[in-house]
């Protein structure tokens, strides 16, 4: 059985892998409306290949969480990291200069900036707590 311990970083990777599959769908919906090859309404095709392949990422991420913790936690700090660090950039404009219009990109980015604080706080405790490369894992 795990110990208290253990577990606060099984907790940790699971409070990852629902932000990161509410984030899938995120990435999901206008691919699915829009198709694969939408633009994002005009944006840099560099933007739209990122954001596009976060509907693979996140998943993908979200299952290594669990499979192989230590390479979901390495995949979930690196998305994170990078899609603050893009969309700080893309929307900076739309970011310094408030207004309704734009309410729904400050969300999202609010709920991103949280997540990335959060895996910044807690990233070490999950990585401590998770099995590394080729450990036995407890008998029952």
């Amino acid at each position: 059985m795990l110990g208290g311990r253990d577990r606060s970083g099984l907790r940790v990777r699971s409070a990852y892998a629902l932000c990161l599959l509410v984030a899938t769908c995120t990435h999901a919906v206008p691919l699915i409306q829009h198709g694969v090859f939408w633009d994002y309404g005009g944006a840099n095709p560099v933007s739209v290949v990122f954001w596009t392949s976060l509907a693979v990422a996140d998943p993908l991420a979200a299952a290594c969480l669990f499979v192989w913790p230590r390479v979901g936690l390495a995949l979930t700090s690196g998305i994170i990291g990078l899609d603050v660090l893009h969309n700080g950039v893309v929307f900076s404009d739309v970011l310094r200069h408030p207004s309704a219009v734009h309410l729904w990109t400050y969300t999202a980015f609010g709920l991103q900036l949280a997540f990335l604080l959060f895996v910044i706080a807690t990233v070490r405790l999950a990585w401590s707590q998770a099995p590394g490369h080729g450990s036995v894992p407890p008998a029952a």
